[in-house]
C-alpha cells in the first residue's frame, strides 16, 4: 500500500489516503484536523505500523503512527506539551529504524531539538542523548546508517556525531569545519 495526503478537492480531502493501486483500494484512513508529512513528509516503518510527522490543532507538530485503519491513526506522544497547535512544536523528522526501534530528531520541553528513540509507545519514547544541552538542542537534521551504528549530523554547531543507540554509546565524531 501506499500512503498520501488528499489535497482538499472533494475526491480526495484533505487527511491522510491509503491505495493499493485501485480505485476502489484507494481510501481516507483520517482526516479529522490530522496534517499528515508536516517537515518533508519523513516516515518510517517498524512492525507493519508506518510513523510519522503529523500536526493537529491541539497538539502541534507530533509523532503520530498508523496502522491504516481509522482508530489505529493516532498521536504516540506529545513531546511538547506546549505545543498546543504550533506547527513546529516536537518536529520529529530524520525517523530511522535501528535496532527494532525508530530513532530521530525532536524537541521536547527540556531538552530541545535532539536525538530520540521510540518503540512505538509513549512509555518506550526517550531522549538518547542531549548533545546540546539547555533548551535550544543539537538540532539533528540528519539520521544514517554506516558499519552498524548510527551518524548524526546536527546543524546547530555543524557537528558529526555516532550512536550505537545508547547514551553511553552516542560520541562526538568531529566539528565540521567550513
Amino acid at each position: 500500500e501506499i500512503y498520501f495526503i488528499g489535497d482538499g478537492a472533494p475526491l480526495f480531502p484533505y487527511g491522510l489516503w491509503k491505495s493499493d493501486g485501485t480505485v476502489t483500494g484507494t481510501v481516507l484512513v483520517k482526516a479529522s484536523g490530522l496534517i499528515p508529512g508536516v517537515l518533508g513528509s519523513n516516515y518510517a516503518v517498524l512492525n507493519n505500523k508506518m510513523y510519522f510527522s503529523g500536526f493537529d490543532n491541539i497538539n502541534g507538530s507530533e509523532l503520530w503512527v498508523t496502522d491504516g485503519t481509522e482508530p489505529g491513526t493516532h498521536i504516540v506522544i506529545n513531546m511538547r506539551a506546549d505545543g498546543g497547535g504550533i506547527l513546529y512544536s516536537g518536529s520529529p523528522m530524520a525517523l530511522t529504524v535501528y535496532n527494532s526501534k525508530i530513532y530521530f530528531s525532536a524537541g521536547d520541553d527540556i531538552n530541545g531539538q535532539e536525538l530520540f528513540m521510540t518503540d512505538g509507545t509513549a512509555g518506550g519514547t526517550v531522549l538518547v542523548k542531549d548533545m546540546l544541552a539547555g533548551t535550544g538542542g543539537s538540532l539533528p537534521y540528519q539520521i544514517t546508517i554506516y558499519n552498524g551504528l548510527l551518524y548524526i549530523l546536527n546543524s546547530y554547531n555543524r557537528e558529526l556525531w555516532k550512536s550505537d543507540g545508547t547514551t553511553a554509546g552516542t560520541q562526538l565524531v568531529t566539528t565540521v569545519q567550513e
